[in-house]
């Protein structure tokens, strides 16, 4: 071992520039990226135990980086591609600013694990994605990960995330919900809640991690829908005992165009509040969402 001078130019600047991935399974060698990520971090600590004396003693390391990204306004590009990504082992290649590669397909055994969430809240941001890599490195894992990186290949008809390439920052879209609608199952949907005065919506992944620290698809994808109806007037309010009769379908519109179309098999619940002063409105808080499957995901989403 040897001891570190001081040198500033080993201090170099943090954040993930640059997150792509790699599905293995058509032999393919396309890294495809991710837009433009922000709210990055990279966490690479050691594992080990104490001995008798309290001296830690390291044996491995558990890697873990995340990123938020924007979800582009085309469904096919990116959302509708999100259970591929959870199907399978992925290789992936994260640069740094300061041009630090990590690449798993360097290791002795491949792959990152991979978490996703899909959320927004309103116009103020945008719809995006939540994304996590994982897993558990030897010391020499360490180092190999570290090393010269894989280019980013080349585009593959047969590729399973192909039109991940085609996707512009032109492409990013606001977040927010414009509409909730309902309808009861089998029929068209002939109402909605109204304007709303706040709406945030999440889609994510139940995960596990491995014997390897990787993580992957424990079973299906979590749903979660809340939002506050502006309009309480008893116009509205009679109507919740009808609602609640039956198992309804609902649809969600987002400002950017996208179409979410949720099924009876997901429940949710009204509940009508005065909370304020009189300098605010009374309104419905509408909860709910459940659990979907994979194999469902694509139908359930629109333009």
């Amino acid at each position: 071992m040897s001891v570190l001078a001081v040198n500033y130019a080993d201090i170099v600047s943090s954040g993930i520039t640059d997150w792509r991935i790699l599905d293995p399974r058509t032999g393919a060698d396309r890294y495809y990226p991710f837009l433009n990520p922000r709210s990055t971090s990279v966490d690479m600590k050691t594992l080990g135990k104490e001995d008798s004396l309290k001296r830690f003693h390291a044996f491995d390391y558990d890697l873990q980086m995340k990123a938020t990204v924007p979800v582009v306004r085309t469904t096919a590009n990116q959302i509708k591609l999100l259970d591929t990504l959870s199907s399978n082992q992925l290789n992936q290649k994260i640069t740094l600013s300061n041009g630090q590669t990590i690449s798993s397909a360097l290791a002795t055994e491949p792959y990152f694990g991979f978490g996703w969430e899909l959320a927004t809240d309103s116009m103020e941001d945008d719809l995006h994605l939540n994304i996590t890599a994982d897993r558990y490195l030897t010391r020499a894992e360490f180092a190999q990960i570290l090393g010269t990186a894989p280019g980013n290949g080349t585009l593959n008809g047969s590729d399973n995330l192909k039109l991940m390439d085609s996707a512009t920052i032109d492409d990013i879209a606001p977040g927010g919900i414009s509409k909730i609608e309902v309808g009861q199952t089998g029929t068209s949907f002939t109402d909605n809640i109204g304007m709303l005065q706040s709406a945030k919506f999440s889609a994510k992944l139940t995960t596990k991690r491995d014997t390897r620290g990787r993580t992957f698809r424990s079973g299906g994808i979590m749903i979660s829908v809340d939002a506050e109806a502006a309009q309480a007037s008893n116009t509205e309010l009679l109507q919740y005992p009808n609602l609640d009769k039956y198992q309804l379908d609902w649809k969600l519109t987002f400002v950017n165009g996208i179409v979410l179309t949720l099924t009876a098999g997901l429940g949710f619940q009204m509940e009508w509040l005065a909370d304020k002063d009189a300098d605010g409105n009374t309104y419905t808080k509408v909860t709910g969402g459940g659990i979907i499957l994979p194999s469902a995901w694509d139908a359930c989403w629109s333009a």
